[in-house]
């Protein structure tokens, strides 16, 4: 382990409580060095290292509130009872504005001191929510994280080391089985869209069959007919498909900015383009082969409706 810094979720709100807003309880040294793409300029650090009661805002989250580097404001938790004051509010100071460069990552939350949180807090003093460690190496990732955890195994308080990424998974899933969730319902999808495509493409041919008659009369191959049938039913899978990819894009380059805090990183790699593109080609074969196979085999005398 080269560094580390520990942190508690304060369930913080401003004056709305059903407006809350991300809030970490930090060592603000430690904190910034295992963070460096949050940025906040050298006075502003000084400041808010020095200053029990500051706190650090995303810059998302100050223009939400309108607030002001210098100016102290009362925050409420859901968690917390001050046993100063008698009630769940916190009396803060804005210190400074907190930056980024990566546009995946969001700012709307608040970095406060974990002193000034556990000092004063009513139950579950001296303890913190969660350490983040950084290992010399992601090979040592893995032996690092079993040898804390056996450490805790027998105690009051038993660890589970993960990866940041894994954590955030496990954070989402709490609301239930996300994948499966998705799954499902991208099946029920997939299973709906292949019928209706397949249907399509079945009854267009046969309304056509004079038509594929015809063009046969009139030197079309029946590989060439083949093709053409079964090139529309390209057309038709691949125009969706794209759309679709298209539309999620849109969707996780929003829901990235908007969960950043939990899900860093969110995008559509390669590998779903590449998925989402052999999905497309699977359905243009289920869906386009049958009818353009029994296109390629009508007869013209079948096609025209003629009768010996």
């Amino acid at each position: 382990v080269s560094d580390v810094t520990w942190a508690d979720w304060v369930g913080a709100y401003f004056r709305d409580p059903k407006q809350v807003f991300v809030a970490f309880a930090v060592d603000p040294e430690s904190y910034l060095r295992i963070y460096p793409e949050f940025r906040v300029d050298e006075q502003a650090r000084k400041r808010w290292i020095a200053d029990r009661q500051g706190v650090l805002v995303g810059r998302q989250l100050a223009e939400m509130y309108g607030w002001k580097v210098g100016e102290r404001i009362p925050i409420r938790s859901q968690i917390w009872i001050n046993g100063e004051s008698g009630d769940k509010s916190w009396e803060v100071n804005i210190d400074g504005i907190l930056d980024t460069d990566d546009p995946r990552r969001d700012t709307r939350f608040m970095l406060m001191h974990w002193k000034y949180l556990d000092e004063a807090r009513t139950f579950r003093r001296n303890t913190f929510g969660w350490a983040v460690l950084r290992t010399k190496g992601p090979e040592y990732n893995e032996k690092v994280a079993r040898t804390i955890d056996a450490m805790f195994e027998n105690s009051a308080n038993a660890t589970r080391t993960d990866t940041e990424a894994a954590f955030a998974k496990a954070f989402i899933d709490q609301l239930g089985n996300v994948g499966l969730i998705i799954t499902s319902v991208v099946g029920a999808a997939m299973f709906t869209i292949l019928l209706i495509a397949g249907t399509t493409m079945m009854l267009a041919v046969r309304e056509r069959t004079r038509e594929i008659a015809v063009m046969k009369t009139i030197g079309f191959s029946a590989g060439g007919v083949f093709a053409m049938v079964l090139a529309e039913a390209a057309m038709i899978a691949f125009l969706g498909g794209l759309g679709g990819l298209l539309v999620a894009l849109g969707i996780l380059e929003a829901a990235g900015q908007a969960l950043a805090q939990y899900l860093p990183h969110l995008s559509m790699g390669a590998e779903t383009w590449a998925l989402g593109f052999g999905l497309m080609l699977a359905l243009t074969l289920a869906t386009g082969l049958p009818p353009a196979w029994n296109a390629m085999r009508l007869s013209i005398v079948a096609g025209l409706g003629w009768r010996s």
